[in-house]
């Protein structure tokens, strides 16, 4: 016959407790921020907009950040398994157009981060 302590029996019932309370446990919070928070399914992309000049005179550097961001990808296409998409998008060097372009980002729910802005 098995012979067990009475310590070990209660130290089993409050591991199996534990586990089950541990399973039990609360929801995630809501989020409170107002400016909400990004939800990506599985499946979708990550979208992250690029700002940059590719036109005019500074239209080499713009293609120049534009082709190391393109060279990044080609290494790191995912972020914890969700694939990257770039938005390009021309902000010319100029004030009016570094607005337009970040408030042409700030309207799409679907961007995610912004990088660029020379």
């Amino acid at each position: 016959m098995f012979k067990t302590s009475k310590w070990a029996v209660v130290l089993a019932a409050l591991v199996a407790v534990a586990m089950l309370l541990s399973a039990c446990g609360p929801k995630a919070p809501e989020v409170e921020d107002e400016w909400g928070v990004v939800t990506i399914k599985s499946g979708e992309k990550v979208r992250i907009g690029a700002a940059m000049a590719l036109s005019g005179d500074l239209a080499v550097l713009g293609e120049d950040i534009k082709y190391g961001v393109d060279m990044i990808l080609e290494d790191i296409p995912d972020v914890k398994g969700f694939p990257v998409e770039i938005v390009y998008e021309d902000d010319m060097c100029t004030g009016e157009g570094g607005t337009a372009v970040g408030n042409k980002f700030a309207a799409d729910p679907t961007i995610l981060a912004v990088v660029g802005h020379m």
